[in-house]
């Protein structure tokens, strides 16, 4: 559980690592030499179009990770069906050859 958490600890940075130089970039704009305050309108746009994009990412991400975890179980589940079957044959096999030679 601990390597999956990580996993996404890094996801999540690699997706967040966008918007680190925009942010820097609007920090820059944002006063100039001479006091006026710079609104850059187009650069927040972007910004928020790229968080949606993160947002889309990241879900996939989880969700591949979801599916892939849930096929996980279901083999984990039948492999442990089989063992169940497998212990139960030869339980039966065992009486039956108990009854057969006593």
């Amino acid at each position: 559980m601990s390597s999956l958490k990580w996993v996404l600890s890094f996801l999540l940075l690699i997706v967040d690592n966008g918007d680190d130089d925009r942010e820097c970039d609007h920090d820059l704009h944002e006063s100039d030499i001479d006091g006026a305050v710079v609104v850059d309108d187009d650069n927040d746009d972007d910004d928020d179009g790229d968080d949606d994009f993160d947002d889309m990412m990241l879900m996939m991400i989880m969700m591949v990770i979801m599916v892939m975890m849930m096929m996980m179980m279901m083999i984990m589940v039948m492999m442990m069906m089989m063992m169940m079957m497998i212990m139960v044959m030869i339980i039966i096999i065992m009486i039956n050859y108990y009854y057969y030679f006593y």
